[in-house]
Formats: structure tokens, C-alpha cells, sequence
């Protein structure tokens, strides 16, 4: 399940590389065992201390819940069924298809219009908003084995959702599935004549199935949502906090991590992402400093549990950044920073020991393997993807070049989208082999994405 928070990191990694333009690409790729690094811990932690904001943000808010978060379900659990597809894409020209491996891609919409797009859990349904003005937008599943579409939302029943004063219209902002059901967590924002992103951080459940509409947040309640592997419970990042509910919204602890609101230097807020454990027992956010470019105090990452105790695990200066990303134990955090080259990229322990990996010259970090120990980055000189590891060096993604989306398969190997022009293609790879071209997505306006289940 993709995280929604891609459009505002692509924000942000803009308005990085616009601040410190000044620095040209160059150096070499080889990553470089860092000693330095852990001989530098010291030294950090007397930074941290120096640069610490002479205002802590304020102490944790704990809100009595009705009892503490059970393991209240939120819909049956998806009944035995064929297996689904292995993931979904939108071409170029904005037409929604669905690929199993061993058959052809299949064609599941023909209108044009697709915008976002969602696989269900069982990849038996692919949930999808379409507009043709940009203005209008509807809520629609189709199955992935093909089939008719079905309209779950009409437009004027989404600016409903999230109509507010001066609003012309509005949008769904989260479309995600909560893990193991067949129910659409929608939260929506609205749209004016002018530029601006003003999130309603509601929150809303639509049954895919029977159609059934069941509110959870209002206006104002909510925030982003990033629900745990089990779909038992969800994280809600806001702008000053993070807070854990149950999946139905009830037994909300409010506050476990505070903080100052961080600037970004533009209309969008920061809202910390949620890095949930593998078995749901916890989970990771990083908070950086007010300031997030600046020097002015350190990052620090956080560990939140079930029972809403949350630990500090390690603060370290990393500003000006990228934002961190956790791997999926949640032992190891990755980030951009500029000591040297056009951006370094550094693996840290998240906790213990500072000790790691410093790989010079990267344009990006992508993503994370399943295992914890591989990831994938663009190499700043070459714009190729390149496989790294913190137990060895790295080796070039065959074929990976104008890579604008990749993701991991359990198996190991992974999936992305190159792109040309105004056309692109679909690959997937072992890492070892050259890359086998699932479909050519194309050309047309529209911008290729997929979703794993």
C-alpha cells in the first residue's frame, strides 16, 4: 500500500535541491565505510546539545481513551477467495489496467480519466478517482479480473465531504485500503480558484462492497492516516502531534509525540510519516527541527507502542534534509544531507550505535527492500538506479534510468516506471538480470503510477 505522502516529499526534496543549488553534481558513487561517522558521535551529541531549541515543543498530551486500543476489527476479515492480481498501473494516456504474473495485462478502464488509484488487499479490486476538468472528481471500483465499474462517490457528493467556505469544488486527498478488508479510507481537501493545499484531515470508510458510507473523523479531527499491518490500528500524524487509534477511530490516545510545527518554506505543512513494525507492534516517526533547513536543532526519531508509550530512540543533527525513512524493522534510517557532495546519503542505526554507511553523489533515495538491509537510490552523475546494501557496496539496476517510481515485491525483486518524454514503460527485476518490460505505458498527458496490493 502506497504512503500519501509522495506528493508533499517531492515538495519538499524541491525545495531542498532549491537551497542549496549552489553546489554542483560530481564525486564519486562508491559509498564510503564511514569511521569518521561513529568517531563523530561525540561530536554530534555536543552539537545536538549546543543547537538544542532553548524552547522544548510541548510535553506529550495524554488523552484518556475510553479503555486502551483493543483488537477491534473494523469489517470481517476478507472471506477465502481467488487470488487477485499482483499489482495495477495508469498509463500515459490515463486508462487503468491490472497484471498477474504469467497472463497479459489486462485493460480495466477506457474513459481517459484516472487519477489516483488503489489496490485492495486481495488485489481482487482496484478503487480509482477520475476527472476529466481537474475540478470534478468521482470514486469508483472495478474488479481486477475485469468487469463493469461502479461509482462508490459522485463530485457532488465529495465537495460535500469536503466543502468549505470559499471552496469551488473538492477532492479526495487519502484513498488507501485498510489492510486485510475491502473497505476505502477517504479524507478529502478542497480546491479553489487559486494555488494551495488545505488538507480537512477527515476521514471517512466506504465499504467497496455494498457502497455503505460510515464517518469516522470530522473536519479538523483527523490528519494522516497510516494504518498498521494488521489494520487493528492507525497512526494520525497532524502538524503538532501524532496520535494512535483503534482502525474504527475509537480509543484515540492524543499526543504521544508533540512537537513545534515544522516549516516548510512554502504553502504545504509537514505532517511525520508513520513507520509501522512488520507485526504491528509498534511504530517509527522521525520529527526534524522547527526549522528544516536550517541548523537550528536536531532530528530525532521516535518509537511509539500500543500501550501509547513512546521512547526516544536517537537525535542527531541532520539539517538541511531530506526527509528520514525507516526501514521496515525500524533499525535502521535513511537521509539526504550535503556534506560534501550534491547530497550524501546516510544509513544510520535508529538506535545504539551511530555507526553506518556515507554514499556521496545521490539525487534521491527511493525505497527500502523488505529485508531491512537493501535500497535502492539514483545515483546523482548517472541518474541510474542503484542497489545498495549496509553489508556491501552497490551494484547498478540494470536498465533503471529515469526511474520515477519503484517499489519492492516480497520476493525481493522490484518494480518502477522509467520515463521519457511524454511516454514510459512498466519494468520488473531481480536485480541480477536484465529487466522485463511488463507494458509500455505510452504517451499522453497523464503522469504512469501503479499500486501493489
Amino acid at each position: 500500500m502506497r504512503r500519501l505522502t509522495i506528493r508533499l516529499i517531492l515538495v519538499f526534496s524541491v525545495l531542498a535541491s532549491a537551497a542549496l543549488a549552489c553546489v554542483l553534481p560530481g564525486g564519486s558513487s562508491t559509498p564510503v565505510p564511514n569511521p569518521a561517522l561513529t568517531a563523530a558521535v561525540e561530536t554530534l551529541a555536543a552539537l545536538n546539545t549546543a543547537l538544542a531549541p532553548t524552547e522544548a515543543p510541548p510535553a506529550a498530551e495524554v488523552v484518556p481513551p475510553s479503555p486502551t486500543p483493543t483488537e477491534t476489527a473494523i469489517a470481517k476479515p476478507l472471506p477465502d477467495a481467488p487470488s487477485g492480481v499482483d499489482l495495477i498501473y495508469k498509463d500515459a494516456p490515463r486508462n487503468l489496467w491490472a497484471w498477474k504474473e504469467g497472463s497479459a495485462p489486462i485493460q480495466l478502464t477506457t474513459s481517459g480519466d484516472v487519477e489516483s488509484i488503489a489496490l485492495s488487499p486481495d488485489g481482487t479490486l482496484a478503487a480509482f478517482t477520475r476527472s476529466s476538468d481537474y475540478l470534478n472528481y468521482t470514486l469508483w471500483v472495478v474488479p481486477t479480473a475485469g468487469g463493469s465499474e461502479r461509482r462508490l462517490l459522485t463530485a457532488s457528493e465529495i465537495f460535500s465531504l469536503g466543502r468549505i467556505d470559499g471552496a469551488v469544488s473538492a477532492a479526495i486527498d487519502s484513498l488507501a485500503w485498510v489492510p486485510g478488508t475491502h473497505k476505502l479510507a477517504i479524507s478529502t481537501y478542497p480546491l479553489f480558484e487559486g494555488p494551495g493545499l488545505l488538507r480537512n484531515e477527515d476521514l471517512t470508510f466506504i465499504d467497496a462492497d455494498s457502497g455503505v458510507q460510515t464517518p469516522i473523523f470530522a473536519h479538523g479531527e483527523g490528519g494522516i492516516y497510516s494504518f498498521s499491518p494488521d489494520g487493528a490500528r492507525m497512526a494520525i500524524s497532524r502538524t503538532d502531534r501524532v496520535d494512535l487509534a483503534n482502525a474504527d477511530g475509537s480509543g484515540r490516545l492524543n499526543g504521544l509525540v508533540s512537537f513545534t510545527p515544522v516549516l516548510t518554506y512554502s504553502e504545504y505543512a509537514y505532517y511525520p510519516e508513520a513507520f509501522w513494525a512488520p507485526d504491528s507492534s509498534r511504530f517509527g516517526v522521525a520529527i526534524p527541527p522547527s526549522a528544516s533547513l536550517d541548523s537550528n536543532g536536531p532530528t530525532t526519531l521516535y518509537q511509539v507502542n500500543l500501550d501509547g508509550s513512546a521512547t526516544t530512540q536517537r537525535s542527531f543533527e541532520t539539517a538541511p534534509l531530506m526527509w528520514i525513512t525507516l526501514s521496515p524493522d525500524l533499525n535502521q534510517a535513511a537521509y539526504l544531507t550535503t556534506i560534501g557532495d550534491p547530497f550524501n546519503l546516510m544509513l544510520v542505526q535508529s538506535s545504539g550505535d551511530l555507526g553506518g554507511l556515507s554514499i556521496p553523489s545521490v539525487r534521491s533515495f527511493l525505497s527500502w527492500a523488505p529485508d531491512s538491509v537493501h535500497f535502492a537510490y539514483v545515483d546523482n552523475t548517472s541518474g541510474a538506479v542503484n542497489i545498495g546494501s549496509i553489508a556491501g557496496t552497490p551494484s547498478a539496476l540494470p536498465g533503471a534510468v529515469d526511474v520515477t517510481s519503484l517499489a519492492w515485491l516480497p520476493d525481493g525483486r522490484v518494480v518502477f516506471i522509467t520515463r521519457s518524454g511524454s511516454s514510459g514503460d512498466l519494468y520488473i527485476s531481480d536485480l541480477s538480470s536484465p529487466a522485463t518490460l511488463l507494458a509500455s505505458l505510452g504517451s499522453g498527458s497523464g503522469f504512469p503510477s501503479f499500486d501493489l496490493p
